[in-house]
């Protein structure tokens, strides 16, 4: 399904030996890093699946003209704390900037300290809290609050 729903303009990844270790994905208005059609999502996960996908669609983030919004990130396990992370937020940044975005968003649920210092350390505050409860059958994890972070970026 991704192989036929995803965006190479809308990611940055970082390789070493021939392997992505770190990834970014992020949305604007205009374009989606994943953009599934029903009919490959149903192909994909069947009907179940197809409902979670609506569930989502209506749940999510709408991305502002003025706004970038991280959809993922992630870095390997082994490669995490050096700094790789920071980097890849850095370019993206960069890139926000350079395309004369105002606003970087991203969400994150409040469980995740790791990524929730990282953001808050970088520049990103608590623009909202939502509590979606039917989201906990969704995910492996315990979480119970989805915080939506902004930054503000300067030009």
């Amino acid at each position: 399904l991704l192989q036929k729903s995803y965006s190479s303009k809308n990611c940055f990844f970082i390789k070493e030996n021939n392997s992505i270790v770190a990834f970014l994905a992020f949305k604007t208005k205009k374009n989606n890093f994943f953009n599934p059609s029903l009919t490959n999502f149903t192909d994909v996960y069947g009907l179940l699946g197809l409902i979670k996908a609506l569930t989502f669609n209506i749940i999510d983030h709408k991305v502002k003209t003025e706004e970038i919004h991280i959809e993922a990130i992630t870095v390997n396990s082994t490669f995490r704390g050096k700094g790789i992370g920071s980097n890849l937020i850095q370019h993206f940044f960069n890139y926000a900037k350079k395309n004369r975005f105002r606003i970087a968003s991203l969400e994150v649920v409040d469980t995740n300290k790791k990524a929730f210092s990282l953001y808050d350390k970088i520049g990103f505050s608590i623009n909202k809290r939502s509590s979606i409860k039917f989201l906990k059958w969704f995910f492996p994890f315990k979480f119970n609050y989805v915080l939506l972070m902004e930054k503000r970026l300067n030009r």
